[in-house]
């Protein structure tokens, strides 16, 4: 396999607003529900089977007045089931800005789902001039990812690291134990299997999975620079310009070729602080916060794009890019959808998700005794401890929920129990 997938890469030729304190608490649920428009692309859809007061009044009273801003969208085979928005995007000090399900958001680590999704559907539908060897996409998680690396980022790789798989950096079962990438490729191979045993969150996983996207979808690149026999590892411009090119590629490819598939054409984006200088929320240490809060670029800043995070998007488009990758075949095959939940229906074996909690009551009324969600966290350290991120849910019935925030009082471990116990709100009335 990774002898075929050499051979196609290679062969590729070559003013400030005063708002009182009250309003930015003030929970939605309390007004009387509008009417709803149709939203461009989605629409609104209300299951006849789901109380979408019940639900909001739940989510509302569980996040209204606990963080700076907060907005979330559940979704149901592709179409809005509910949405809402409470708090600030911006305070005072910034120009005050409402969170709406529109506003982006930096999600953190939520972007790795992003990013998972979008190797998938590389795999599955690969570009022009690129592809993995076979047709079966169970077996294409196997091939090695040091196949889709710049070979001179291999000088001195361990036999161990060049074996690691698509499969085992998406489940975090590759080993490392730091974001140092060079030092990890180069570690001795610990005694024990080639995999890790058990799942390890490292955030160099999905770096390196959105540096292989990137090589990936320009096969072109990567032949001239594994020819260009001058550059190494030693030379940190040459790591620079490698990183930066490989995570722009991947950056155009998300938005680019897999957002197009998307109802309502999500942008994500690393370049917040231009992209969204007008419209994103900023992070902020706490909902009291009176400083200055914190909306960044990782292009401005010259670090580059990355698989990991580093992106705003809103709560409306992850969302919509959830539930197109969960539901129907235009980014992922039914097979990769099963698989991303666990083969076998084995939470332990899932891919791309972050994490797998035991619910009793889905398994109950539902046969699903897990339910997968991914967690994003941004905590910007070096400039006061601003944070921002959200939760994303997997939930029966083809659901999809999203939740962002933008300060430190909430986390993502909380709202994925908030937003579970929201939908049994929502749910359980038209339950047996």
């Amino acid at each position: 396999m990774w002898h075929a997938i050499l051979s196609i890469l290679m062969a590729a030729s070559c003013s400030v607003v005063s708002c009182p304190a009250t309003a930015l608490a003030q929970d939605q649920s309390s007004r009387p529900v509008a009417p709803r428009r149709a939203l461009p692309a989605q629409g609104i859809s209300v299951a006849p089977s789901f109380d979408r007061a019940a639900f909001e009044a739940s989510l509302n009273g569980q996040l209204q007045g606990k963080g700076m801003g907060y907005a979330f969208v559940l979704m149901q085979d592709g179409r809005i089931v509910s949405e809402g928005a409470g708090g600030a995007a911006r305070d005072n000090q910034d120009g005050f800005l409402a969170m709406k399900t529109s506003t982006p958001v930096n999600i953190g680590s939520l972007f790795k789902f992003v990013t998972g999704v979008s190797m998938l559907h590389a795999m599955e539908q690969p570009p022009s001039g690129a592809g993995f060897s076979g047709t079966d996409t169970n077996a294409k998680l196997d091939t090695p990812v040091s196949l889709l690396l710049p070979a001179f980022w291999k000088t001195e790789m361990s036999p161990r690291a060049a074996k690691l798989s698509v499969r085992d950096y998406l489940q975090h079962r590759t080993g490392f134990t730091t974001d140092n990438m060079l030092n990890e490729f180069r570690k001795p191979a610990p005694p024990g299997p080639q995999r890790a045993p058990v799942f390890n969150y490292q955030n160099l996983n999905f770096r390196v999975i959105g540096f292989a996207l990137g090589a990936f979808v320009n096969p072109t690149w990567l032949s001239q620079i594994n020819q260009d026999s001058a550059r190494t590892t030693s030379n940190e411009n040459d790591m620079i310009y490698t990183r930066r090119a490989l995570g722009s590629f991947m950056d155009d490819y998300i938005r680019n070729t897999v957002m197009q598939k998307v109802p309502g054409r999500p942008v994500p984006s690393c370049d917040a602080a231009n992209e969204f200088k007008t419209t994103g929320a900023y992070a902020y240490k706490s909902k009291s916060d009176t400083g200055r809060g914190i909306i960044t670029s990782r292009k401005a800043d010259g670090s580059g794009c990355v698989g990991s995070g580093g992106y705003w998007m809103s709560a409306r488009h992850l969302a919509a890019f959830a539930a197109a990758a969960l539901n129907g075949n235009k980014l992922l095959s039914a097979k990769a959808q099963a698989l991303m939940y666990g083969a076998n229906n084995e939470p332990a074996n899932r891919i791309v998700w972050t994490s797998a909690r035991p619910r009793t009551w889905t398994a109950e009324h539902f046969g699903e005794p897990y339910v997968v969600w991914s967690s994003g966290r941004q905590i910007y350290e070096d400039t006061g401890n601003q944070i921002s991120g959200g939760a994303l849910l997997r939930l029966p019935d083809n659901h999809v929920l999203v939740i962002l925030h933008n300060s430190a009082e909430l986390n993502s471990a909380s709202l994925e129990g908030q937003g579970y116990a929201a939908f049994i709100a929502g749910k359980a009335p038209y339950l047996d």
